[in-house]
């Protein structure tokens, strides 16, 4: 079995964290993804939403999916990030994530 699925298995399969030698998707194409969204066009707009809910120590992240509205449009996600902020110190050093780190 080549590494990568190995990796996939460990992951979806065994809840096993493993880190990715070889990535998915290439960087130059992930940030094509990377546009800022001005949330007031958003008002009005025809909107599903995409809970992926936590269980007892991962995150919580609602997802607002906007539908693209003519063929020129894109569909537009707005993942929201969400966890108990009593267990936040023992997640970052657990995770080796600063989710302790808010964005500007």
């Amino acid at each position: 079995m080549a590494t990568s699925l190995r990796n996939v298995f460990k992951q979806l399969r065994l809840n096993i964290r493993t880190s990715a030698g070889i990535r998915r998707i290439p960087e130059q194409v992930y940030d094509k993804g990377n546009l800022s969204i001005d949330r007031d066009s958003l008002r009005g707009r025809m909107c599903y939403g995409g809970p992926d809910l936590s269980g007892t120590s991962d995150i919580t992240a609602p997802v607002p999916a906007f539908p693209p509205r003519t063929e020129e449009e894109k569909y537009i996600l707005m993942p929201f990030f969400r966890q108990p902020e009593d267990t936040l110190e023992l997640r970052c050093r657990r995770d080796h994530v600063l989710y302790d780190v808010r964005q500007k």
